[in-house]
């Protein structure tokens, strides 16, 4: 990095944190609570477009004086993607597409009697420096509904048991009795374990490149058209979720972009105190946790349900 760059990055920082502090104090922004989101999601039976840190550090590429362009460990900035993100939180008509946006409920509240102290101090860095920044891509009157509701478990502080056995039951009752679709990741597997959608009427699996995803989006979105008809279309395929659950909302499709919310289930059933590994499962660093009961073997599972593959070169 030269001079210059060393000197607009202490100006970007400095004007940032200023601005910042400022807009939290003023901070306008509306985001439902876990509870209140999940229900909504219930009840409304919409679908659904989650941002969190990882679409904002795409979106905020080249929004500084000294240029940014950076990437997620699987998801290169792209301009195209970043321009679809931000058409999206633009657009004022979502709810005729029963569609709504969520975004972590960390932009109004740390919640620091809920969340872990890791995942509060993410929080205060991250906001200190972009949250003027963030907050201007953001609307004032609309009510966002918690992106962090797919992270049940390992961000809770308490972890106590019978209330997330409530959370996972809550949420078992938005697939019940109903066919579902998972658009995902080659490598992801999931519904692996059963449990986690065992009151799903059936499952079926589309298994898409697990970097880049974007760069296949009209094959995705082709795809799901075409193995999604009455079905319930379940996404983990990282920003790539967020366009794709919006431009499938917007011609009659119920899409939930939920991630890796399975994830925080298995991570429940072993226990576990940090990210590490899931076996069978990669996401991201993940490939298998603490005490997993579920077998390293899935050669079986993993032939089974997938009723469509998108090649590309996978790492």
């Amino acid at each position: 990095m030269n001079i210059l760059h060393r000197l607009l990055n202490k100006i970007d920082w400095k004007l940032n944190v200023s601005r910042s502090g400022k807009e939290l104090q003023n901070n306008k922004l509306q985001v439902m609570t876990f509870e209140e989101s999940l229900d909504y999601l219930i009840e409304s039976k919409c679908s659904l477009s989650r941002f969190g840190d990882g679409e904002f550090t795409l979106m905020l590429n080249g929004e500084f004086l000294c240029p940014r362009n950076i990437s997620l460990k699987h998801q290169d900035a792209d301009p195209e993607l970043k321009k679809r993100l931000v058409e999206i939180l633009k657009d004022k008509n979502t709810d005729q597409y029963n569609l709504k946006i969520a975004v972590p409920r960390t932009l109004v509240s740390l919640d620091k009697g809920n969340l872990t102290d890791s995942s509060i101090g993410f929080w205060q860095n991250y906001l200190h420096e972009l949250f003027y920044k963030i907050s201007s891509l953001l609307r004032k009157d609309y009510t966002y509904l918690n992106s962090q509701i797919s992270r049940f478990y390992l961000d809770d502080r308490n972890k106590d048991k019978e209330v997330i056995e409530k959370r996972i039951a809550h949420w078992k009752r938005l697939w019940e009795d109903q066919d579902i679709l998972i658009i995902e990741g080659k490598g992801s597997n999931l519904g692996k374990s059963q449990g986690f959608y065992s009151n799903a009427k059936s499952v079926e699996r589309i298994e898409c490149p697990n970097n880049n995803t974007f760069k296949h989006y009209n094959e995705i979105l082709s795809a799901a058209k075409e193995y999604g008809t009455h079905k319930l279309i379940i996404l983990a395929l990282g920003p790539t979720s967020a366009v794709l659950a919006y431009d499938l909302a917007k011609t009659g499709f119920r899409t939930l972009d939920l991630g890796f919310l399975e994830l925080e289930y298995h991570f429940f059933l072993t226990q576990a105190s940090e990210e590490s590994q899931i076996a069978g499962i990669k996401i991201s660093t993940v490939e298998s946790i603490q005490n997993d009961p579920f077998p390293a073997n899935q050669e079986d599972f993993i032939e089974k349900d997938v009723v469509f593959r998108i090649t590309g070169n996978q790492k």
